[in-house]
């Protein structure tokens, strides 16, 4: 984080019927806990905007850290909002005042019930938001950093054939005990340069690409989430 950057607090969208009957659970306990645990929590029915509704719940869905949904009542608005929310993968508690209102078949999803309970809610669910947050940050966290030190290449060529030596050295930290990812790392990357170097032989005008493009390409499939170093940009 940089000098004068303040965190981002995650962002928590929150489905549950629009009745009056559901303000003190909203106020009193989602929007308390979450206020406890430095989570931004809305609703829809809160904000301002220029879609439908119904795009405007998709956009949340999509950009929330994580969904909270009261399935009190078997509201089929909040029953199709969750289903999006899943298929989407987004992390995703289940609320609830009975667990009949849960179907069978959801019931292995993560869910509380408080019975008719402010408290007990307020109980559970910040043990629930913390383990979201923990949830979360593992998720958009990269195992690994990766610099590359030096690229460097030499093309030697005549009237008939070009030759190019390409040298790359890493850096690379691994944040967990997967050493294995990294052996997979270093063959897959032996092998595309040298996939590479090979095309390069019969196309030299392809050397740069190889040199320099190739290599942040396997790299970024390997490790879509990964962050490097030095501004070096995967894609």
């Amino acid at each position: 984080m940089g000098v004068g950057q303040l965190p981002v607090k995650p962002f928590a969208f929150v489905l549950m019927p629009f009745d009056s009957a559901f303000d003190d659970i909203y106020k009193l306990g989602i929007q308390a806990v979450a206020n406890e645990c430095d989570v931004i929590a809305e609703r829809v029915d809160e904000q301002n905007f220029s879609e439908t509704i119904l795009e405007r719940i998709y956009r949340q869905i999509e950009t929330a850290d994580f969904v909270i949904a009261d399935m009190t009542g078997r509201n089929p608005n909040v029953f199709y909002e969750v289903g999006y929310a899943h298929a989407r993968g987004k992390l995703c508690t289940l609320l609830t005042q009975s667990v009949d209102d849960i179907p069978f078949d959801l019931r292995h999803h993560r869910h509380i019930e408080y019975g008719s309970s402010i408290q007990t809610l307020k109980s559970k669910l910040k043990s629930e938001m913390n383990w979201l947050k923990a949830e979360r940050e593992k998720q958009t966290t990269s195992a690994f950093t990766i610099e590359i030190r030096n690229h460097d290449g030499e093309l030697e060529k005549d009237n008939y054939s070009a030759h190019v030596v390409v040298e790359f050295v890493f850096n690379i930290s691994n944040k967990t005990e997967k050493n294995l990812l990294i052996l997979k790392l270093f063959t897959y990357i032996r092998g595309q340069i040298g996939s590479s170097l090979n095309r390069a032989k019969t196309a030299p005008h392809q050397i740069q690409k190889a040199k320099s493009q190739n290599i942040f390409i396997l790299l970024n499939r390997l490790f879509p989430d990964c962050r490097p170093v030095h501004g070096h940009k995967l894609s």
